[in-house]
């Protein structure tokens, strides 16, 4: 069984709609008229989408739309919500995101409607591949991608309490790592990342450590998606969560981390947003930042 509003709804208590929408349920019109599309683009030139994707969608540049570039932080959710409407009508319709990679999606969710509150935002499960597997029709052609005024972009604010209840900083984590808070750190990244082996390039990639941080525990994101980059069933998930953590509702908080905070965003939305585990925060610095910093605990691994 794959997930379907109404049975999302009641495995998400902390969410205000379930956010998964599957290919089939998408293209039966489930979520009402005046639906919009959007696919986050990996790259600037929106080359993939030339290429194919879903009849009606736009695209965007997903730094443009979720990064303030001023202040390299999160961009204000009602910020983006506004640039979206004004680029992309109808003002308010439902919203369906989806990427190449469906960490990229889940990211923009969470942006949008875990911290900004936003209604009317969903995730299309397994995105473009899924839609395809399911044999449903992909367009091809090149078109332009949404102008979200990037450069005007304002800044999350990092003091309110939506942020507060959904961002970990370093100084959340280090209280971790020291034990003055009692919590659990989830490394979303993969088995190479985590070990640090220099065999994983990805590892390597704008940090001087490989590794990961100290009683780190590792859950990679690609045991919560299936061959098509679509979310695994509920059931599985689960057993993936309870095969590397051991627990379902700790009493003490859980951060999720990877390299930039993408796969994280997927790690938050299994653990609160299925399992019902009430607290999780996303590192937003992530292995970018705590690999870099001086006098941060690691686990290392092969010497970078």
């Amino acid at each position: 069984m794959r997930f379907s509003p109404g049975d999302a709804l009641a495995l998400r208590p902390g969410l205000a709609r379930p956010p998964l929408v599957e290919p089939e349920e998408l293209a039966a019109g489930a979520l009402g008229e005046g639906t919009r599309i959007l696919e986050l683009s990996l790259t600037r030139e929106g080359a993939r989408f030339a290429d194919g994707h879903l009849p009606g969608a736009s695209w965007v540049y997903w730094k443009d739309l979720l990064w303030c570039a001023r202040l390299r932080c999160l961009r204000d959710p009602e910020d983006m919500a506004r640039a979206l409407d004004r680029a992309l009508p109808p003002a308010g319709g439902p919203l369906v995101l989806y990427a190449e990679r469906i960490q990229f999606a889940v990211y923009a969710y969470w942006t949008l409607a875990a911290i900004g509150g936003r209604d009317g935002v969903f995730v299309l499960n397994g995105g473009a591949t899924a839609w395809a597997a399911a044999g449903r029709r992909l367009e091809a052609g090149e078109r332009a991608g949404l102008d979200v005024g990037p450069t005007q972009a304002l800044p999350a604010d990092r003091s309110s309490a939506r942020y507060r209840a959904h961002v970990a900083t370093r100084d959340d984590v280090r209280a971790v790592v020291d034990g003055r808070v009692p919590g659990v750190l989830v490394d979303l990244r993969s088995e190479g990342e985590y070990l640090g082996s220099a065999a994983d390039q990805l590892a390597l990639l704008e940090v001087c450590r490989g590794g990961h941080i100290e009683g780190a525990i590792s859950l990679p994101h690609l045991r919560l998606v299936d061959g098509h980059g679509a979310l695994r069933p509920v059931e599985e998930c689960r057993e993936e969560v309870l095969r590397a953590l051991g627990l379902t509702a700790p009493d003490r908080e859980v951060i999720c981390y990877c390299r930039s905070g993408h796969r994280s965003a997927l790690g938050w939305l299994v653990l609160e947003g299925l399992m019902g585990i009430s607290g999780v925060r996303v590192y937003m610095g992530s292995w970018l930042e705590w690999a870099n910093l001086v006098d941060a605990p690691i686990v290392p691994g092969d010497p970078v």
